[in-house]
């Protein structure tokens, strides 16, 4: 297996929540005992910062970073610093953006000196956001997300960086997978709904898994260690947890105590 540095215990993941998932948010689930906590999502080019304004002049709750280099300093230590409770734990931001521009440029350095990961967002499904033909329209024009990742590649050519999709919009996995390939990808984060249903669909896992060596965290529906144990017997090597969060953040400690008892007793040989 190809070494990504993808090795944060437990395999359990605080997924971005948008206008949620900030400091004082992330770190009370580092303190849950979660492996990895995912700040932001955050729009850092141009086009998406103004989307962003947009979204929440209709109601929604986002954040929203600053557009002037002299402010981004004291913007990350107040936004940013996070303390992990051991060496395991890692620290990863959710970036939205459609095009490289100076804007984007800026924040990829910034994250780059308080996270261990980058996750580019080709999930967000919001039509702002499409209209910059980010998020998830990425997935449908996978021209434009190779392009993309050349100019981040540009900017930050060694950095970890992962991807969050959905991923029944993704209909050529061996496509797919090869350009991720070709920039170093660390993961793929799949949210793998079913659209019209309460449950996630698990074949897009195991079509992943099966497609690359890029390791899989699998998204969606994930509420007990029943569902833990079915996506990782689909191949992924770490799950993620988001909207029961927004009701009740320590919900996440359940599920690492009940995944730490199984694994302690060799109930769940995951091999992350």
């Amino acid at each position: 297996m190809i070494d990504f540095g993808f090795k944060f215990r437990p395999p359990i993941v605080q997924s971005a929540l948008a206008g949620i998932s900030n400091r004082d948010f992330c770190q009370e689930i580092l303190r849950y005992g979660t492996g990895m906590v995912t700040l932001g999502g955050f729009s850092i080019d141009y086009e998406s910062h103004k989307a962003t304004i947009k979204m929440i002049e209709r109601g929604r709750k986002e954040f929203v970073l600053p557009t002037k280099q002299k402010n981004t300093k004291l913007w990350c230590m107040r936004n940013l610093v996070l303390e992990k409770l051991n060496k395991h734990q890692s620290i990863n931001v959710n970036v939205r953006f459609s095009k490289v521009d100076d804007l984007t440029k800026i924040w990829l350095k910034e994250f780059t000196k308080f996270a261990d990961f980058i996750e580019i967002n080709a999930h967000c499904r919001q039509e702002e956001i499409i209209n910059t033909k980010g998020g998830e329209s990425l997935l449908i024009n996978l021209e434009r997300l190779e392009l993309l990742l050349n100019d981040i590649r540009a900017v930050l050519p060694s950095f970890p960086l992962g991807i969050k999709i959905r991923g029944y919009l993704v209909n050529d996995y061996q496509n797919f997978v090869g350009i991720l390939d070709k920039f170093s990808i660390s993961f793929i984060h799949s949210d793998a709904m079913l659209p019209g249903h309460n449950r996630a669909n698990i074949k897009i896992i195991h079509d992943l898994v099966n497609s690359t060596e890029i390791p899989i965290i699998g998204n969606n529906s994930v509420r007990t260690i029943s569902d833990i144990k079915t996506m990782f017997e689909a191949g992924a090597k770490a799950v993620s947890v988001a909207r029961p969060l927004i009701r009740d953040p320590k919900f996440i400690q359940k599920l690492v105590k009940d995944y730490t008892g199984q694994n302690n007793h060799g109930s769940n040989n995951n091999s992350l």
